[in-house]
């Protein structure tokens, strides 16, 4: 189903690396079921946990919490976004429908929105999202701890401390926006993506039967 050079390598590497590699560095290994899922073959297989991530604070609107509050323990497509990043915002509405139908169906699984390396506001971002219809979609801004720790999980070492180290990351995250992680329940993280999740048909990924099918028995296991 998918064709990408990414997706062909993670569906054949996924038996082997994920219960060895991945798991001696803390990063849980997927369930036979889900390894052996079609939807599943379109993400990567970890080579770095999310713990950074998940005890990072981020900014909800509120009071700072840690991302791990947020997601509160449940299984979550967290999809890393920015609003000049023109492939992020094609997938909002979609990811947006896809988690209206998830709680319609009474999954656990949810679809949350995180925005990073972006000057704008969260009210702007918000204000972006009601313009793309995908207003309904759990939205926060990362500090710059958390942006790190996104950094970190996706390969990215570079210190982002000085002006010029922040414009050369965002010269490099401006080729593989957006960032998509696929965690557990424990905040473990079962995939990532970079770029558009796209099918050999040029579906969005998040409109995929198989990717609602994975995603509602994730929210039941």
């Amino acid at each position: 189903m998918f064709t990408t050079r990414r997706a062909l390598l993670a569906a054949a590497l996924a038996p082997v690396v994920a219960p060895v590699a991945a798991h001696a560095q803390g990063i849980p290994a997927p369930a036979d079921w889900l390894r052996a899922h079609p939807g599943f073959a379109a993400w990567e297989t970890p080579t770095r946990p999310a713990d950074r991530l998940m005890n990072a604070r981020i900014d909800t609107g509120g009071p700072r919490i840690t991302t791990r509050e947020w997601l509160g323990g449940r299984p979550t497509v967290l999809a890393v976004w920015a609003t000049w990043c023109a492939p992020c915002l094609v997938e909002k509405r979609p990811e947006a429908i896809l988690d209206a139908r998830l709680q319609a169906a009474g999954s656990r699984t949810q679809v949350k929105a995180l925005l990073a390396f972006d000057t704008g506001t969260l009210a702007e971002s918000r204000r972006v999202l009601e313009r793309l219809g995908a207003s309904t979609l759990g939205n926060a801004q990362a500090t710059d701890v958390a942006e790190q720790s996104l950094l970190w999980t996706f390969g990215f070492d570079r210190e982002r401390r000085s002006r010029s180290s922040r414009g050369s990351a965002y010269s490099q995250l401006s080729t593989v926006l957006p960032f998509t992680l696929l965690l557990d329940g424990n905040g473990g993280l079962l995939g990532r993506s970079t770029g558009v999740m796209r099918d050999a048909q040029r579906r969005s990924y998040w409109e995929t039967p198989e990717t609602f099918d994975m995603l509602q028995r994730l929210g039941q296991a």
